[in-house]
């Protein structure tokens, strides 16, 4: 069998090296979605809460709003627990860390400052 071309060869090697590296960030953003899916929200005088609520129930309707704008514009929601299905949080001020994957700079979920637990994974080159 021949031998490929040093060129050939090299994009071949550096094809299994962007592999290798996609596998990394693959499963460091899997990590991240299983840490923010644990995050303990709740009522801050219990002793095993994690985050309590925003400042208000009005703030925490902006922030839900961010959850459509996102997706709008192409990001995709990967953690997100609506949570008014629970009832030991009256407040409407209570929401779970969100965070957005295959977002770029130009959204406004990567632009705009949001004050929330909110995180948008943007990648670079």
């Amino acid at each position: 069998m021949k031998e490929l071309p040093p060129q050939v060869q090299n994009q071949i090697a550096q094809f299994q090296q962007l592999q290798q590296q996609l596998q990394v960030l693959a499963t460091q953003r899997m990590q991240l979605e299983a840490k923010l899916r644990a995050v303990k929200v709740g009522a801050p005088e219990n002793p095993d809460t994690e985050m309590g609520p925003l400042v208000s129930a009005a703030q925490a309707d902006k922030v839900r709003k961010y959850l459509d704008i996102g997706k709008a514009e192409g990001a995709t929601v990967a953690t997100y627990v609506d949570l008014s299905a629970r009832a030991d949080l009256a407040s409407k001020a209570f929401l779970s860390p969100m965070l957005f994957h295959g977002a770029n700079n130009a959204m406004r979920v990567a632009r705009e400052e949001i004050f929330s637990p909110v995180l948008v994974v943007i990648p670079h080159d």
